[in-house]
C-alpha cells in the first residue's frame, strides 16, 4: 500500500509518460498482460490507455490490473491509468 506522498511522487513521474499499452475490446488478454508485465519489469511505472471499444469500465479494468499484476493504479484520468509495481530485483524508482 502506497502512502499519499508516494502516490504524489509517482503522479509527478508519470505525468510526461506516454501510454505503452492499449487495451481494447479484448481487455486484458494474455498478450496484453504479458506486455504490461514486461513494461512494469522494465520501467515500474507505466501508462495504459483504454481504447474507445473497451468492453469494461475503467474501474473494472483497474481492479483486474491490480489483481493480475499485483501492482497499484495510482491515477486514472479519462481513459488513461497510471500503474506502478516495484521491480523486486532491480528497483528503478526510489519512493520517499
Amino acid at each position: 500500500m502506497l502512502k499519499p506522498n508516494q502516490i504524489k511522487q509517482l503522479k509527478v513521474l508519470g505525468h510526461h509518460l506516454d501510454p505503452v499499452v492499449h487495451v481494447g475490446k479484448d481487455l486484458l488478454s494474455i498478450n496484453a498482460v504479458a506486455n504490461i508485465m514486461r513494461e512494469l519489469d522494465n520501467h515500474e511505472l507505466i501508462k495504459i490507455r483504454l481504447n474507445d471499444n473497451a468492453s469494461a469500465s475503467k474501474i473494472e479494468v483497474k481492479k483486474e490490473l491490480e489483481s493480475v499484476t499485483c501492482g497499484e493504479v495510482v491515477q486514472m484520468i479519462g481513459k488513461v491509468l497510471l500503474l506502478y509495481k516495484q521491480n523486486p530485483k532491480e528497483p528503478k524508482i526510489v519512493l520517499v
